[in-house]
């Protein structure tokens, strides 16, 4: 039995699994919160948040908001 995150390696782009891989299982509520707190004082974010901004920005542009 595969995982969510594999049948979307299978089938999506590379990119867009990588995006999943770094924010984890959120759901879309869950970005735009993280993507509103991140984006706040980005210059006091920390390179692995910076990536977690810009992965869940990808998702929520993917989805349409």
């Amino acid at each position: 039995m595969s995982t969510w995150l594999e049948d979307l390696r299978k089938t999506a782009k590379p990119e867009v699994a990588r995006d999943w891989e770094i924010v984890g299982n959120q759901d879309m509520v869950s970005l735009r919160n993280m993507v509103k707190a991140l984006s706040m004082f980005e210059i006091l974010n920390t390179p692995e948040e910076n990536e977690r901004l810009a992965s869940a920005k990808r998702i929520l542009k993917r989805k349409g908001k």
